[in-house]
């Protein structure tokens, strides 16, 4: 998989990042996948996930649940 450059990290959180950020964690996407699709870094994710108070997943889910 191709990098996606970090160019949100740093930025502000939008309301739609927040809702996608809680959307996706709720739907059980790995930490790989939030970090790609909002652009920021692992660490800003983790963070900003901490700082809300929401779980992320600790196992990724398998790939038959992808699908």
């Amino acid at each position: 998989m191709t990098e996606q450059p970090d160019i949100n990290t740093g930025t502000e959180w939008s309301k739609k990042d927040l809702f996608s950020l809680r959307n996706r964690i709720e739907h059980g996407r790995t930490v790989a996948h939030l970090v790609a699709f909002l652009m920021r870094s692992e660490a800003e994710v983790r963070a900003k996930a901490a700082e809300l108070g929401l779980t992320l997943p600790a196992v990724p889910p398998s790939a038959e649940s992808q699908q």
